[in-house]
Parts: C-alpha cells; sequence; structure tokens
C-alpha cells in the first residue's frame, strides 16, 4: 500500500511538472515572438496589451500571454487526461471555467475593462482523429490554416507577398469561397504570412486588421500544432501603396491569438483563444459575438467538408449563429 501511494504521488507530481512544462513553453515561444526577437516574425509585431495601466508595455503584453498560455493549457491537459468515453464533457467543462458560452455554443466573443478595453475570442472544436489521416494534427492544422485564406462573402481578404516588408510588394485580392468548401494553400511550417482582413460598411467605410500567421509546434509535445497570430503594427503612410485610403488602418491596436491542436489517437482538440486590445471600446458587442459564432460555424462546416464527416463528436446547436449579423458591423474579428 505504501508502495502503491508513493506511486500515485509520483505521478501526480509527474502530471503537474508535465502541465507547467507545456505552458511555460508556449508562453516563452509568445513572448519571444512579442518582444521581437523571433527570427520568423522579426520586430512587426503589435501584441495584445491588458488593462492595467499602471504597468509598462512589455509587462502588459506578457500578461496577456500568460492568460493565454494558462487557459490553453488547462483545457488540454484536461482533454489529454480524462478518460476516452469522457473527454469531451470534461473539456467542456474546464473552457466552461473560462467562459459559459463557448462550452454550451462552442464560441463566444467577450468584452472586459473600460478603457483600454480587452476583446476575448474563443472557439472549441472536436474531430474524429482517424478521419485525419496519418498525420492527424497537421491535416487539421492545415485545414484550419486554409480558412484563414478564405474571406466570407461580405468581407475582403488580401495577401502580402512579402510578410517582412508590408509597405512594398505585390498584393494578392483572395477570393471567397462557399462555407466547407477548400480553396485557398494551407499555410506551412518556416514561412510567415501577412493578411489583411476587411469588411466595408456602406456609410462607415472600411474596417480592417493587418496580421502576421505562422504555424508552429509546441517545443517538447509532438502530438500539438499551433497557428499563432500577431497584429502588424501600421504606422501612418506605412502600409502598401495599394491601401493608401482606410484599410491601411488597423480598427485594434494590439491582437495575440492561438489556434492550439492536440491530436490523440481517439480524438483531436481544437482551442482557439484570441485577445484584442484597444483604447476604445467597439460598439454592438451582441452582433459582434453573434458574428464570431456565426464564424466558428463555418469553421466546423469545412473541417466537415475537407475530412467526409456527416458531422463532428460534439456540435451545439445554435441557429443565431448562422445566420448573417444584422446592421451595422463596427469591428471584424481578425481571424
Amino acid at each position: 500500500m505504501k508502495f502503491l501511494i508513493s506511486f500515485v504521488c509520483l505521478m501526480l507530481v509527474a502530471g503537474a511538472a508535465s502541465a507547467e512544462s507545456s505552458r511555460d513553453a508556449l508562453a516563452a515561444m509568445l513572448k519571444t515572438i512579442a518582444h521581437g526577437k523571433d527570427a520568423e516574425f522579426g520586430q512587426g509585431v503589435a501584441p495584445a496589451l491588458s488593462s492595467d495601466v499602471s504597468q509598462p508595455a512589455a509587462a502588459r503584453m506578457d500578461a496577456v500571454i500568460d492568460r493565454i498560455a494558462a487557459e490553453i493549457d488547462k483545457v488540454a491537459q484536461t482533454f489529454a487526461t480524462a478518460p476516452a468515453g469522457d473527454r469531451i464533457a470534461r473539456t467542456r467543462a474546464a473552457v466552461a471555467g473560462y467562459d459559459a458560452e463557448t462550452a454550451e455554443l462552442g464560441a463566444s466573443r467577450r468584452f472586459e475593462g473600460d478603457g483600454p478595453y480587452l476583446s476575448l475570442m474563443r472557439q472549441l472544436l472536436f474531430v474524429p482523429t482517424a478521419a485525419a489521416g496519418a498525420e492527424p494534427a497537421d491535416r487539421i492544422l492545415g485545414i484550419i490554416s486554409n480558412f484563414e485564406h478564405q474571406p466570407r462573402t461580405a468581407d475582403s481578404y488580401y495577401e502580402y507577398a512579402d510578410a517582412t516588408d508590408l509597405g512594398h510588394g505585390a498584393i494578392m485580392t483572395l477570393v471567397p469561397a462557399p462555407v466547407g468548401r477548400e480553396a485557398a494553400a494551407a499555410m506551412i511550417p518556416g514561412r510567415l504570412y501577412a493578411l489583411k482582413k476587411c469588411r466595408h460598411i456602406p456609410l462607415l467605410g472600411w474596417y480592417c486588421n493587418t496580421s502576421r500567421y505562422a504555424v508552429r509546434r509546441l517545443p517538447g509535445d509532438d502530438s500539438a500544432r499551433l497557428l499563432v497570430t500577431l497584429l502588424a503594427p501600421l504606422a501612418p503612410g506605412a502600409d502598401n501603396p495599394a491601401f493608401r485610403d482606410a484599410r491601411g488602418q488597423n480598427i485594434v491596436e494590439g491582437y495575440t491569438a492561438v489556434y492550439f491542436i492536440l491530436a490523440l489517437p481517439d480524438m483531436t482538440l481544437i482551442y482557439n483563444l484570441g485577445i484584442q486590445s484597444r483604447r476604445e471600446a467597439l460598439r454592438m458587442q451582441d452582433t459582434l459575438d453573434r458574428e464570431h459564432r456565426r464564424e466558428s460555424r463555418a469553421l466546423a462546416q469545412t473541417l466537415k467538408a475537407a475530412l467526409r464527416l456527416d458531422r463532428l463528436p460534439w456540435e451545439p446547436i445554435d441557429a443565431n449563429a448562422l445566420t448573417s449579423a444584422p446592421g451595422g458591423y463596427t469591428g471584424i474579428k481578425n481571424r
């Protein structure tokens, strides 16, 4: 009995150390990028900042990253350690500890602060691993990064030929594709991407965000894949000459986001957490939340079409998420 107790204690300590290691590895990767020390991203990033204006900018960007890393790690560890038959229920319960709407509906957009303001965007999906082939995490990451290239009918997406120098080079206008159809090429490791995502609203004009993207592996965990996104700063007049109008401005001031994909033999977790920061609040927050959930449903449809699935293991029913957001859209989700 004493041996058994010692063994259990040892396993618990090992599990805690593993969780801490994964969380720290993710935080370290994101901080290297956010502080301009990553060889791929370089210094052209504008990470989200916490709302604590008493702290310097570096501490505020680190606080956002620590929050992202801790939440993703908690969800991933719950998913990984749950019994196979109970993975979805336990993972949803873990997500509910951060946001009940995401646990119930699969996605949400929440707003915090009274200046500066934060916008937190979450998505939760599950995919049967067997449907994704021999390299399931890579396949699912490919579908997600492909989805990032696909503008919805009401949106305009542009890709910079040179992601390291937004002020020069060719601009490619990306073509909308029907929901569920893979259109653009998946993002590949070792390459940086820059996309401008816009929506034009009659009488109001352009609302855009420009971000840099890269696919990564989590150090020390070969079963996990990441799509990392940070806002690209745009000083006045610094954008490509193709965008001398309002498209040359970002509507948020900072953005840090991670798609986290963890493939186990029976099931694959997709968890997305992104945080935007802005000095002024975005209006029509209920509309933005509804639009975000609609986008998550579009991703679910794309996954099913690409993997030839009739349905996913858990598909929350949310009729509102399948309808277009009404009226004046005052911000664009930086997917």
